[in-house]
């Protein structure tokens, strides 16, 4: 498992990703809870889409308030951005509390579907790995702001024909690499490859001290993750397997086979 969280993002013009070190206990925990969305819809965003996103998400309050207007207009369900932010938090207190640094930063077309730039960067993020030899043979995590690209790398394939030209020619290289990637949301606020995406310096130094349940999971203390993280919401429901009395009559016992026979 390494030990190199890394995240991905992109903006209009630039495509970035960025790296931070973290122990290994985090890094095997933090797989256990990655992304795991086999047999979920994934499709690109329609062009009116994408640009009601950004505004909603990043656009000033003129902004937010023409975009909910249009979500009025269209019967659309507005994203509710403080409960995404709650429910992920414990993905922004791990990335505000390390320090990054930039790996790779190149250019984009304008012109380009955003969520076919945020690909090309999760996508450079991966060849960055894979041709790397000390990379090779290691499960990998990576921080993700954009639900389409989460949801096709865990899926592994789109019904986009526009990702799939993208996701395609990175596969072969991460099968002769040997290298599995997984991903974690994190809030459009915390993503810190956000910055070097829009020209600005990379964050180095944590804006927050470490949480105690990222101390605590280096020390081998699981609990007060499991709290944070809500473990007992994945518990599976009694109803789903209520226990059900059996009747000696319907189940009679089986004949004992004697050894040998």
């Amino acid at each position: 498992m390494s030990t190199e969280l890394e995240a991905s993002d992109a903006s209009d013009d630039w495509c970035a990703v960025v790296t931070a070190a973290i122990g290994e206990r985090t890094a095997a925990e933090l797989w256990r809870v990655r992304d795991k969305r086999a047999g979920c819809y994934v499709r690109c965003e329609t062009d009116v889409e994408a640009l009601l996103r950004r505004a909603w998400n990043e656009g000033d309050p003129d902004e937010q308030v023409i975009a909910a207007a249009v979500f009025a207009q269209t019967d659309g369900e507005i994203p509710d951005l403080t409960e995404h932010e709650q429910r992920y938090a414990w993905v922004s207190d791990l990335a505000d509390s390390l320090g990054w640094h930039e790996v790779v930063r190149y250019r984009v077309s304008f012109r380009e579907h955003i969520n076919t730039k945020e690909f090309r960067a999760y996508r450079a993020r991966l060849r960055h790995a894979a041709r790397r030899a000390e990379c090779h043979g290691t499960r990998r995590l990576t921080l993700l702001d954009s639900s389409v690209v989460r949801g096709t790398a865990s899926k592994g394939r789109s019904c986009s024909k526009r990702l799939n030209r993208i996701w395609k020619p990175v596969v072969p290289e991460l099968l002769a690499a040997d290298i599995q990637d997984g991903t974690l949301p994190v809030p459009t606020k915390h993503m810190p490859a956000d910055g070097a995406t829009r020209k600005r310096r990379t964050r180095s130094a944590p804006c927050r001290p470490s949480s105690s349940w990222l101390t605590a999971l280096e020390a081998a203390d699981y609990a007060p993750f499991d709290a944070v993280y809500a473990a007992s919401a994945r518990c599976i429901p009694e109803e789903c397997f209520p226990a059900v009395p059996v009747d000696d009559e319907e189940c009679p016992s089986l004949p004992l086979v004697p050894s040998g026979n």
